[in-house]
C-alpha cells in the first residue's frame, strides 16, 4: 500500500453507472461516438478540471458503461432523449430581457409560458422528474470554463447529496427520481461524471486506509475522493444541440462541461423544487 502521505493512482476504469438511451431518444444511438474518458481530475488553485484531452473508450471500457435498452437492462443509469424542435424553437423566441436574471428577474410571462411547456414534455413523455421542478437557465463559456463542481446545478446537486455518507434510502430504491438537463444552445455540451456511485467513492475511501472520513456532503466526498484518486477516469458524454440527460437525482458527481465549444453553450436544467428536496 502506497504511504498516507501520496495518492493512490487507479487508472482503470470500474464497473458501476452506465449510459443508455431513453425511450424518447429519437436518433440512432452509437454510445462509442458519444462517450470518451479523461485520465483523472486535476486540483488547481482549488479548483477542479478534467485532466488533459479525452481519449475514446477501449472496448472493454465500453462493456462497462454500455446501458443496453432500459427494458432490456432495467436500473439507475444516465439516460440521453431529444427534446422537441418546439422547445428550442420556443427558447430562442425569447427576448434576452425577458429571460430569468433580465429586468423582470423572476423571468417574464413569456419564459412562465416557456416553462410550461418544459413541464407539459415531461409530464407527457412521462419523466421519472420531481413533481415540484425549478428550471435553471446557465450560459457556459467555453473560453472560460468554470471548474467542476465550483457552481450551478452540479454543485447544488451535491452539497444536497449524503447519500455516500448515509447510503440510499428505502424511498429511493422504491421511487428513484432523475434530474434533467437539456442542451438549448447550437454547440455541443458535455456531461462528464464519475460512474462509481457516492457510496462507492466513500467506500474506496474508507477501505484506502488514509486518514477518516471527514465529509458532509457530496462536494466534500468528492473533492477528497478526487485528492487521494486523481487518476480516477473521468467519463464525458457528448450532447448534442437538442439532447437532453436524465441523471439520478442523488449518489452521482456529475457537471457539465463546455469545453470543446466555440460560443456560449446554454444548459436548461430541471432540478428539484424546494418541496422536493429529501
Amino acid at each position: 500500500m502506497p504511504g498516507l502521505s501520496e495518492p493512490v493512482e487507479v487508472g482503470v476504469l470500474a464497473p458501476g453507472l452506465r449510459v443508455r438511451p431513453w425511450r424518447h431518444f429519437l436518433a440512432p444511438f452509437d454510445l462509442g461516438a458519444r462517450i470518451s474518458l479523461h485520465a483523472g481530475l486535476t486540483s488547481h488553485a482549488g479548483r477542479l478540471r478534467p485532466t488533459g484531452l479525452p481519449r475514446p473508450c477501449r472496448p472493454e471500457e465500453l462493456a462497462l458503461l454500455d446501458g443496453g435498452l432500459a427494458d432490456k437492462a432495467p436500473g439507475p443509469a444516465i439516460e440521453v432523449f431529444t427534446s422537441p424542435a418546439g422547445l428550442r424553437e420556443h427558447f430562442w423566441s425569447l427576448d434576452p430581457d425577458e429571460l430569468p436574471g433580465g429586468p423582470e428577474r423572476a423571468g417574464s410571462p413569456h419564459w412562465e409560458g416557456f416553462a410550461q411547456d418544459v413541464h407539459a414534455f415531461l409530464d407527457h413523455v412521462r419523466a421519472p422528474v420531481a413533481r415540484q421542478q425549478a428550471l435553471i437557465l446557465t450560459g457556459l463559456d467555453p473560453a472560460e470554463p468554470p471548474g467542476l463542481w465550483e457552481a450551478g446545478p452540479g454543485r447544488t446537486l451535491l452539497e444536497r447529496d449524503r447519500g455516500g455518507l448515509e447510503g440510499s434510502s428505502p424511498a429511493d430504491a422504491q421511487a428513484p427520481l432523475s434530474v434533467a438537463h437539456i442542451n438549448l444552445g447550437d454547440e455541443p455540451l458535455a456531461l462528464v461524471f464519475l460512474n462509481v456511485p457516492l457510496v462507492g467513492l466513500a467506500g474506496l475511501l474508507r477501505a484506502e486506509g488514509g486518514p477518516p472520513l471527514v465529509a458532509a456532503n457530496g462536494l466534500e466526498l468528492v473533492r477528497a475522493f478526487a485528492e487521494r484518486f486523481p487518476r480516477c477516469p473521468l467519463v464525458r458524454l457528448a450532447l448534442l444541440p437538442g439532447d437532453g440527460v436524465l441523471v439520478p437525482q442523488r449518489g452521482v458527481a456529475y457537471d457539465l462541461d463546455p469545453a470543446g465549444a466555440t460560443d456560449l453553450v446554454l444548459a436548461l436544467s430541471v432540478l428539484p423544487g424546494p418541496d422536493a428536496v429529501r
